[in-house]
């Protein structure tokens, strides 16, 4: 299978296939790549700069899935208790295993370091 760049309409949160493949290993998101969808968006041809005909839509929440994509990116999570209960639903959406589990331990640290008492 070929690995295209999927760019959604805003390049401040393009992410290509090869990214998602190596940090999704197991999830959805690496399911959603390898779907009849993903394969038939890579077959369209471009219609000059047209980022539309290449692109796959995710129907979530666009502010949450940046921070997923961060996570994916970087491994690093949002500081907010309230970003990070919304971030850890998704990943449980998402099937992102590594992800809930940072956010698991962060939130426990936070519980007993006295940050508060909020739980995923």
């Amino acid at each position: 299978m070929r690995c295209r760049d999927f760019t959604p309409p805003n390049p401040h949160r393009q992410v290509t296939a090869a990214l998602l493949r190596r940090a999704a290993k197991g999830s959805l998101l690496e399911a959603v790549l390898d779907s009849p969808w993903a394969e038939a968006a890579r077959e369209v041809p471009r219609l000059g700069n047209s980022v539309l005909s290449a692109s796959l839509f995710v129907d979530r929440d666009a502010h949450t899935f940046r921070d997923v994509l961060a996570f994916l990116r970087t491994g690093r999570l949002p500081r907010d208790n309230t970003a990070r209960m919304r971030l850890y639903d998704e990943a449980a959406f998402w099937q992102l295993y590594p992800l809930a589990v940072k956010l698991e331990r962060a939130v426990a640290r936070g519980v007993a370091g006295g940050a508060g008492s909020q739980r995923l």
